[in-house]
């Protein structure tokens, strides 16, 4: 049986009043640009900027009403057509990715629901009264809200470390730069007073950097209130908002990849920060929506369970033979020379600046991993940050691999894999030859099997 569903008009006079709200902030300015302040307008000049602003959106709603067609959604057992205009699209439920509701201010006032579907190749978004989005969602392949006992997850007081990691994370490197560079500087000018507008110079670039990501996090504090999520066999149903409600339902054959992120404070606090790659990433909903916030660990694990059943999150790493690191030295080079040469004619201090790359290996060695299982892969890099992706093969694109005289030389690949459609790329650093070509062989059997 197919059911159909029209955009609501009322889409229309949403449209109308942003119309009349920018033409009138638009003709005010122009007013002000002209007598210099707003207190110099007469009562006749304001009147008319409203006048005009009036009668430039009763035009655009005359012609949305008499020259816009409504667009068009069917919906039976197997598929949905979508026509909007002369654009018309067809796709199965079964490529349905994730649904998103979101009603806003305007939405409540007027009782409209605008609707999100994300599918492997295509975003169709719709706006319906709330009776006809009720029934279009109830048509659309149920993720079940049955939650289990623990299956409910709630956003807690954890998500506030984030501000304290993001305060280590930009302290920190301040303190590398003003060790690494200061003394050179301190040399170079022989000036403790020009050393010190250097200093302040730096942070200031810090404070803002800082003040910048609290902003960041601090919106993600308001925006995403009220934040749960239900995990059952079929999906996950994520719903966030106050003022704005908005629900995002993401089904567990959409996910191509995820990631477990941890930053030196998280570690410590055993926190992590989930991130998804789904069929049409790039195109689609922001993962942010999703998992706006630090988890706790066993909430987290959940989630990767819930995921990748056969994921063994919880093994721990192995430390990376010295060998798999080696290679960075070639990318080094040229600037360890430089730094030798500025130590030689300038002030033996420049050796300072080799302090960064001495922490990046450090870094990349206790962060670096990598294992190949049956049907996934997990691989584990990052500096500062320590990323866990885990990813099955069947998932994976394309495998590009690239290598310098020194991995030739000691049998390794540089591997970055692409996810997705839309190719995510990550970068996962040096493996084995070997390795890279047992990956390399489950690839070719994945395409093997979808020929």
């Amino acid at each position: 049986m197919t059911k159909e569903f029209f955009q609501t008009r009322r889409k229309g006079i949403i449209y109308t009043i942003f119309v009349f709200i920018a033409t009138a902030f638009l003709l005010l300015w122009l007013d002000v640009m002209l007598v210099g302040r707003i207190s110099a307008m007469t009562a006749t000049e304001i009147l008319s900027v409203f006048a005009i602003a009036l009668g430039v959106s009763f035009f655009y709603l005359i012609r949305y009403i008499f020259f816009v067609k409504k667009a068009k959604i069917c919906v039976d057992d197997e598929k949905i057509l979508f026509q909007n205009n002369n654009k018309e699209m067809i796709f199965s439920l079964a490529e349905i990715v994730s649904i998103r509701s979101y009603t806003g201010l305007l939405s409540k006032i007027f009782k409209t629901k605008k609707v999100e579907l994300e599918t492997k190749s295509h975003i169709l978004s719709i706006l319906l009264c709330e009776e006809d989005a009720e029934i279009f969602c109830s048509l659309i392949p149920e993720i079940n809200r049955s939650v289990l006992s623990g299956d409910e997850l709630f956003s807690g007081k954890e998500k506030y470390i984030s501000l304290l990691s993001s305060f280590v994370k930009w302290t920190l490197l301040l303190g590398i730069v003003i060790v690494s560079t200061l003394p050179m500087v301190v040399a170079a000018l022989q000036s403790w007073r020009s050393a010190g507008f250097y200093t302040l110079g730096l942070l200031v670039v810090y404070l803002v950097l800082l003040l910048t990501d609290f902003g960041r996090h601090i919106y993600a504090y308001v925006h995403y209130m009220h934040y749960k999520m239900n995990i059952s066999e079929k999906g996950i149903i994520v719903r966030f908002g106050k003022f704005a409600k908005v629900e995002n339902r993401i089904y567990r054959e959409g996910v191509l990849s995820f990631c477990l992120k941890q930053g030196i404070i998280e570690r410590l606090m055993g926190l992590y920060k989930v991130s998804i790659e789904t069929k049409q990433k790039s195109k689609g909903l922001s993962d942010h929506d999703y998992f706006p916030f630090l988890m706790k660990k066993e909430d987290a694990y959940q989630l990767v369970k819930f995921l990748e059943p056969q994921s063994l999150v919880e093994e721990k790493d192995r430390k990376m033979p010295i060998k798999n690191f080696v290679p960075y030295i070639e990318f080094m080079f040229f600037p360890v020379i430089a730094v030798v040469v500025l130590s030689v004619f300038l002030t033996p201090w420049s050796l300072m600046l080799l302090l960064p790359f001495i922490l990046f290996i450090i870094g990349a060695r206790s962060n670096q991993n990598y294992k190949l299982y049956g049907d996934y892969a997990y691989f584990s890099f990052g500096i500062l940050v320590k990323t866990a992706l885990i990813v099955k093969y069947t998932d994976i694109s394309a495998s590009i691999s690239s290598s310098n005289f020194l991995s030739k030389k000691l049998s390794l690949a540089k591997v970055g894999l692409c996810v997705g459609q839309y190719t995510r790329f990550f970068s996962v650093g040096y493996i084995n030859n070997n390795d890279f070509y047992e990956l390399s062989e489950k690839l070719e059997k994945k395409v093997d099997k979808d020929i």
